[in-house]
């Protein structure tokens, strides 16, 4: 029994394969139809419409990353239930190509108006990707990136389901949507990738995380890339990371991010309550090469305590630490960060 196609920039699929596909009915579970250009959205819907009656699909995980159709997607999903069910939603714009065949979307934009949106599209969804789509940086079509982009904040796709979210190159991003992600998000979030959002401020993301959810003493975060958000300040990494202690990847390269909040991150790895961060990047930032080397001896004396306890149940080792391009931190620091973690077989990047 099939339950999952995976037909990722096949530009020979179309409609008529949807149609045949349609016909599997409750049994798939997952659709891969990424930089399908010849399948229309409508089409998707009519076919599956033909096919269940007006029940939902069985689809869990839909993947249309550079389709045009996304805008379309996302307006009848907001009306119809045929694809209720989702729990992954890959909808990333990469070619920016794919804006300049985004057609009628003033008139779909008018419809969404009209229709009165009384439900959550995607109750289930636990995993949202839309890198990309909040790049407006294409003056020729920044009419069509604009209003996907705005979209994407009136579908009410972030939910208290959400648990990975990830919306690279997002240089649109602003304070009111930072404020949307928070109340509806931010207390369930495992993964937060959100990068080069110029305008982003880690401080004001703690302190509403703190006012939306004060009973959670400690955010679930698990990995949190925020690179290239050069308007975050190290006082706001701070007081964000401080709610972090469960973080295993972090990312914070070209950001202001400075010793302290290194050595923050230094107390969370000798934390044996914490599970450990396993990669760091902090390249193009302010750290010192006495930061660096505190943080390489906190790994790897965390990483003897666990080689010596027979009970430990789980290997921990810090996989990759990247210094590349940070002023502060000369080559003695390097060298010795090197040394102490060698034990490891930690990847150490740091241009000289």
């Amino acid at each position: 029994m099939v339950t999952d196609i995976r037909l990722p920039y096949c530009v020979q699929v179309g409609d008529d394969e949807i149609g045949v596909i349609a016909k599997l009915g409750h049994k798939l579970r997952a659709l891969d139809i990424s930089g399908c250009i010849r399948v229309g959205v409508k089409r998707l819907f009519l076919a599956w419409n033909s096919v269940l009656a007006g029940t939902t699909t069985g689809i869990e995980e839909l993947v249309i990353n550079d389709h045009p159709g996304v805008a379309e997607f996302l307006v009848y999903s907001s009306k119809h239930r045929h694809f209720a069910k989702l729990k992954v939603l890959h909808a990333a714009i990469r070619d920016q190509a794919v804006f300049s065949m985004i057609k009628n979307l003033g008139p779909l934009l008018a419809y969404f108006q009209r229709i009165q949106i009384t439900q959550v599209p995607f109750p289930d969804l636990y995993e949202l990707n839309i890198d990309g789509v909040w790049e407006t940086t294409i003056s020729a079509h920044r009419f069509e990136s604009t209003q996907l982009s705005n979209l994407m904040w009136s579908c009410r796709l972030f939910s208290c389901s959400l648990r990975r979210f990830s919306a690279l190159d997002a240089s649109s991003v602003n304070h009111s949507h930072l404020q949307h992600i928070v109340q509806h998000s931010l207390s369930s979030l495992q993964q937060l990738h959100l990068t080069r959002a110029a305008n982003l401020d880690a401080l004001a993301l703690a302190t509403r995380a703190t006012d939306v959810g004060a009973m959670l003493e400690q955010l679930p975060l698990v990995s949190l890339d925020l690179s290239g958000c050069v308007g975050v300040t190290a006082q706001g990494l701070l007081a964000l990371v401080a709610r972090c202690r469960r973080l295993t990847h972090v990312n914070f390269s070209q950001t202001a991010a400075e010793n302290s909040v290194l050595n923050r991150l230094t107390e969370i790895v000798s934390s044996s309550e914490a599970p450990g961060i396993e990669v760091l990047v902090l390249s193009a930032t302010d750290v010192t090469g006495a930061a660096v080397r505190d943080f390489a001896a906190a790994c790897s004396a965390r990483y003897r305590r666990q080689r010596d306890d027979r009970h430990a149940k789980r290997m921990w080792r810090l996989q990759l630490l990247d210094v590349d391009n940070c002023t502060g931190v000369g080559s003695d620091a390097v060298a010795l960060t090197r040394d102490l973690l060698s034990s490891m077989s930690t990847l150490v990047l740091a241009a000289l």
